[in-house]
């Protein structure tokens, strides 16, 4: 076997775990989003607030 047929198993091997390691991260944060309670305090009466309003919203610090 040639080293330019060994070069590119190893990157299509490099490929295909990249890609797999991909799909599980996504799969993973969407099924996190999906099972975040779909009503929550204050989510409605807020235009554009998106899934992760709880995230973002932390209160600052600096005007304790």
């Amino acid at each position: 076997m040639s080293i330019g047929g060994v070069t590119m198993l190893v990157i299509s091997i490099l490929v295909m775990w990249g890609g797999l390691a991909v799909t599980v991260v996504v799969l993973a944060r969407h099924r996190e989003r999906r099972e975040m309670p779909v009503t929550g305090p204050g989510r409605e009466s807020r235009p554009g607030a998106g899934p992760d309003v709880r995230r973002h919203a932390a209160p600052p610090r600096w005007r304790d």
